[in-house]
């Protein structure tokens, strides 16, 4: 195939292989233009159009993680999950919240049941600083409780209150 195709070439005047090869040239050129050139050109012109939306995205991004930054540096360390102490060690922990909150006095009692619950007496607690105490205390520590008796006392929102608390996946 090759002889033949040299031999219709040399068959050829020299004007007209002139013209033959400049046409071959124009033609790849032109198959490179259109087959690369002009996509890449488009491809280009249409990440240019949606650059200042990706800026803006970034952007807001940046600011939203240096809100994120914020509130946690103001919120201060994460809490210690209770249930991730032993059964003593959570009890304490618990002890020493309902201390902070002002809900325990003489005769409370707070006792660990094993590594999974404890318990709560308290003889006399407001049942609303109960009820907001607990809220914390299931948000910070996951416990949750298995068990809750609120006795009314004579006083206006006071009550005996007997409760378990467990961790989330126990019973």
């Amino acid at each position: 195939m090759n002889a033949k195709l040299q031999a219709w070439w040399l068959a050829r005047t020299e004007n007209e292989r002139r013209t033959l090869a400049l046409g071959g040239l124009g033609l790849a050129l032109l198959l490179l233009i259109g087959g690369v050139v002009l996509p890449l050109s488009d491809h280009h012109h249409a990440l240019a159009e949606r650059l200042p939306g990706l800026r803006a995205s970034a952007a807001a991004l940046e600011a939203q993680a240096d809100e994120a930054v914020a509130l946690r540096a103001r919120a201060g360390p994460a809490p210690v999950p209770a249930m991730s102490m032993p059964g003593g060690a959570a009890a304490a922990a618990l002890q020493a919240s309902l201390d902070a909150a002002g809900l325990r006095g003489a005769g409370d009692s707070v006792l660990a049941q094993g590594n999974e619950q404890v318990e709560i007496r308290l003889a006399h607690a407001g049942f609303d600083a109960f009820l907001s105490w607990l809220a914390r205390t299931q948000r910070d520590t996951g416990m949750r409780p298995l068990t809750l008796e609120a006795d009314a006392l004579d006083a206006p929102g006071s009550v005996r209150i007997h409760c378990v608390l467990a961790a989330a996946g126990g019973h």
